[in-house]
């Protein structure tokens, strides 16, 4: 389930920066984000008739999720650095290596956080990178984290 969350999550968020790498990754990717929408839509509808055990019914038990946490500010400045960073060195790789360099750096960026990696090649498309290695980029940071030998050290 971790993997195919990460497939569509690193397509929606580069959605934002760029809406035609992020339309290609969903065509690589494609599959996954079939498998993750019908998932979610089934935990959805099976889980709207239950009740919570000793609750008074369906509104408590839906209205407790995501906005219930506190939000780590720890966790949210390193996300946010590794980010930085990785927008930095993308771009940089990109601009001195060509689509190589930033293939490499979204693959080492991956190591860290697919999501970001996908974010900073997809904002990486321009003068200097084409459509087509921005979308390799961000293949090559989300088919890291999803490898086998990526699963054996969760």
């Amino acid at each position: 389930m971790t993997n195919r969350s990460t497939i569509v999550l690193a397509v929606a968020i580069t959605r934002v920066v760029n809406v035609e790498v992020s339309s290609r990754l969903a065509l690589v990717f494609g599959d996954a984000t079939m498998m993750i929408a019908a998932e979610t839509a089934f935990l959805l509808l099976r889980r709207r008739g239950r009740t919570p055990e000793g609750g008074d019914g369906q509104e408590q038990y839906l209205s407790a999720g995501l906005l219930d946490r506190p939000i780590s500010i720890p966790a949210t400045l390193s996300l946010a650095g590794i980010l930085l960073l990785l927008l930095v060195v993308t771009r940089g790789a990109a601009d001195v290596f060509g689509g190589g360099g930033a293939v490499a750096a979204a693959a080492v960026g991956g190591l860290a956080d697919a999501h970001s990696a996908a974010l900073a090649a997809a904002s990486a498309t321009g003068e200097s990178l084409s459509v087509d290695a921005a979308t390799m980029a961000a293949t090559v940071a989300v088919a890291r984290t999803c490898s086998p030998s990526s699963r054996s050290q969760q």
